[in-house]
């Protein structure tokens, strides 16, 4: 071994090791949040809570809404 021990590697030596420690936290990163990006989505809504959403936002009138709820036998 060199009087250098270690540190005979040099500086680029470092460098490529800094580097190739960055690519794998990236990758690592990377396919966590993939992973966990689709399980924010919003739960299906049932037909009894669309009409009545649809009735609170003022798109159907009370008779419709009445009607409607007959039909899908809500």
């Amino acid at each position: 071994m060199s009087e250098m021990g270690m540190w005979g590697m040099g500086p680029w030596m470092w460098f490529g090791w800094i580097i190739i420690l960055g690519g794998v936290i990236l990758v690592v990163y990377a396919v966590t949040r993939k992973s966990t990006e689709g399980s924010h989505t919003m739960p299906e809504l049932t037909s009894k809570e669309i009409l009545e959403r649809r009735y609170a936002r003022g798109e159907i009138s009370s008779d419709e809404f009445e009607e409607r709820k007959k039909v899908l036998g809500i």
